[in-house]
């Protein structure tokens, strides 16, 4: 018997029941669907005219992350757009019952070639870093005008406050600028394993490299405040455009202080959406619907995806040696 089949079938089984576990957990646990039924069926065609894009937009979402996950493992292994594109897969699913996102981490570096893929969960811990930084640098000057506008906290309402806020924004974009200069030309004390990883990563990627990944994230978050957007309209809630660039950034910003949210409880996602969002808009019926398909478009979705994956993975066409001898590739 072939015992190390046999061994990682069953790791891939436990994987994809998990998965499966995870996400009816969460699907169940879930209070409006007697909700979202009733507008499905009463508005059809609401659905149709904000549902597509919102689906079209979840896959541009997977599309970019793919792209960033492309240009993160340049510095270590040249990989294909679909190689790329499979990794955020298995990221979503390695990282849907696993904590802190750590099993995004695993699942994204099983795409790499066995010798790098040690150094590719550094690489993923540096893109976590980078896209919670992306959400950062927005939310700061939306939370400053949300506490004015919406929280209605005075305190900040004044010149000091103004003007801490842009300075606070400043030192954070002036740290994403200079980071990989710092990294490349300061020495530093030995860290930890993890920093010290992390910083000789970062210290790796060209200016060019390291500024392109910056781009696609921020054209990611772009689609994602996009697709809530849309999905809040879907379900009648009465946002603008211009209090959706304040208040969208303000709730992701809100996320990106809890690890792993994109994976979290979506009683969680729920109480910062009601938190935040509901703070403006009393349908809190409508603002828990629009989270929870988002959730399910980015994560839900993606993670049968990657569960069928997994499935697959590791399976390899077997062609026939010129001697008559086979051999695997």
């Amino acid at each position: 018997m072939n015992w190390k089949k046999v061994r990682n079938n069953t790791i891939k089984l436990l994987i994809i029941a998990a998965s499966y576990w995870y996400l009816f957990r969460k699907i169940k646990a879930f209070e409006n669907w007697d909700e979202l039924w009733q507008q499905l069926v009463h508005q059809p065609e609401r659905f149709v005219y904000y549902g597509v894009p919102v689906v079209c937009l979840g896959l541009v979402n997977l599309t970019w992350r793919s792209l960033v996950w492309k240009n993160l493992t340049s510095i270590l292994q040249k990989i294909s757009f679909k190689r790329a594109f499979k990794a955020i897969l298995l990221g979503i699913t390695g990282g849907s019952f696993t904590p802190a996102r750590f099993g995004d981490w695993i699942g994204k570096s099983i795409v790499l070639d066995q010798q790098y893929r040690k150094k590719g969960i550094f690489i993923a811990a540096f893109g976590h870093l980078i896209q919670s930084i992306s959400m950062i640098v927005p939310g700061i000057v939306t939370l400053y005008f949300y506490s004015v506008e919406y929280a209605h906290i005075k305190e900040l309402n004044t010149r000091f406050g103004f003007n801490l806020m842009w300075s606070i924004e400043l030192g954070t974009v002036l740290f994403l600028i200079f980071l990989p200069v710092v990294t490349k030309r300061l020495k530093f004390p030995r860290f930890p394993s993890i920093i010290q990883g992390i910083i000789d990563t970062v210290a790796a990627y060209s200016y060019v490299t390291y500024f392109k990944i910056m781009a696609y994230n921020t054209l990611k978050n772009c689609f994602i405040y996009l697709q809530l957007f849309l999905l809040l309209r879907l379900f009648e809630i009465p946002i603008t455009g211009w209090e959706a660039i304040i208040i969208i950034p303000t709730f992701y910003l809100s996320l990106s202080f809890v690890p792993g949210i994109m994976f979290a409880d979506l009683g969680v996602i729920g109480a910062f959406s009601i938190m935040i969002i509901g703070k403006v808009f009393d349908n809190y019926g409508g603002v828990l619907l629009a989270t929870m398909c988002i959730w399910v478009v980015n994560v839900g979705i993606p993670l049968l995806g990657g569960s069928a994956f997994i499935a697959l993975y590791g399976k390899k066409q077997v062609k026939k040696h010129p001697k008559g001898q086979q051999q695997e590739h």
